[in-house]
């Protein structure tokens, strides 16, 4: 007999995976439009591997101690490149070109 409340168990896991692929799509392409904000550098490796680095992320407001006293905001950011153990170095001029240079496109 066919039972009509109850939705098959195959058609329950399609409308779940619709759900799930809608709320990825929404969230990929929210993150595309209006927070990605990404700036491609090179690490100082031997093969100068390309690392995408999400400026908000670095922006933040921080603050650098010194002993014991608070002395300001990083000029420099050294963070490790992934895919090789080198280095990959941000500075302040180089967060603020990668700025200027974006808004005066929009």
């Amino acid at each position: 007999m066919l039972n009509l409340t109850r939705p098959g168990k195959r058609r329950q896991e399609r409308t779940r995976l619709r759900d799930w692929l809608i709320e990825e799509l929404f969230i990929y392409i929210y993150n595309y439009l209006y927070i990605s904000n990404t700036m491609q550098v090179y690490c100082n490796g031997k093969d100068k591997h390309v690392n995408d680095i999400d400026v908000d992320d670095l922006v933040r407001p921080q603050v650098v101690l010194k002993g014991d006293r608070p002395v300001g905001t990083q000029n420099r950011f050294v963070l490790t490149c992934k895919h090789c153990p080198a280095k990959v170095i941000i500075t302040r001029k180089m967060i603020e070109d990668y700025k200027n240079n974006t808004n005066k496109g929009a």
